[in-house]
């Protein structure tokens, strides 16, 4: 006997990403206009590669970790030279 699984949906429109409590749909909608969403467009509707998303935000978080880790443990916050 075979048993169902829940297929995940690959791709999701802003709104129903949002939905999901990863982002907001406003913050979605920045990273879009800023080409930081990976995302392929469909006429005017824009649809979200949802497991991309994810891996793109843990790597973003993975490497804020780090940096915070390392001015915490140097004691000297890194200047940006101009």
């Amino acid at each position: 006997m075979e048993t169902k699984t829940k297929t995940e949906k690959v791709f999701m429109t802003i709104r129903e990403t949002a939905r999901t409590g990863i982002l907001s749909e406003h913050n979605l909608r920045l990273r879009q206009k800023q080409g930081k969403l990976p995302c392929i467009m469909c006429g005017n509707k824009c649809m979200v590669n949802y497991p991309m998303l994810v891996e793109l935000l843990e790597k973003e978080s993975k490497t804020a970790y780090q940096v915070e880790q390392t001015e915490t443990t140097s004691g000297i916050r890194p200047t940006m030279s101009l």
